[in-house]
């Protein structure tokens, strides 16, 4: 028989759930400096050598970074 409701969607990327605001920040600052780094190295070529796997790279690091300030903010104290 056919499930009238499907299962929800795995998500792709997870977060520890027990990481702390503080940790999740603070690898999101490191998350943040390679995101920076990777873009320096990528604008160094001329246009049209860029590789494409930095841009990748770019692409991968702000989903995590967007799950981990995501879940940084789940785990903020209110004042």
């Amino acid at each position: 028989m056919k499930k009238l409701v499907p299962d929800p969607p795995i998500p792709y990327i997870s977060i520890i759930d027990h990481l702390s605001h503080d940790a999740a920040m603070a690898h999101a600052a490191i998350l943040m400096e390679t995101m920076n780094r990777t873009l320096d190295v990528y604008f160094l070529f001329d246009t049209d050598d860029r590789p494409a796997a930095l841009v990748d790279n770019v692409c991968i690091l702000s989903q995590l970074l967007r799950c981990l300030l995501d879940h940084a903010r789940s785990r903020e104290v209110a004042p």
